[in-house]
């Protein structure tokens, strides 16, 4: 479990499982802290190519953060969990953002 702080300025609890799901907690509708979860999704090929392109240009192309896609992170949007060197992506939440712009 690591603690990681979202743009908002809370602090989210992220556990990542080997079954593929995460937990975290953060801000509920109300305010107060809530426990949210998500699954993980297979990652589209198109971002798995251009992610490995990025990587070789970028400081740490020895060892790159591994990428993750959830279905949903509830408004995160994406987070980096260093504790496990990953980054989640939540597919509903760049859903969401394509329907509003």
């Amino acid at each position: 479990m690591s603690m990681q702080p979202c743009p908002k300025g809370c602090i989210r609890l992220v556990t990542r499982y080997q079954s593929g799901a995460l937990s975290f907690h953060g801000p509920g509708a109300s305010g107060s802290r809530q426990q949210q979860g998500a699954q993980a999704v297979l990652v589209p090929i198109e971002m798995r190519v251009d992610y490995a392109e990025m990587s070789v240009l970028a400081a740490f192309a020895a060892n790159p953060p591994g990428l993750e896609f959830y279905d949903d992170l509830h408004g995160v949007g994406g987070m980096f969990v260093p504790a496990d060197w990953v980054i989640l992506v939540g597919v509903g939440d760049m859903r969401a953002s394509q329907a509003m712009s």
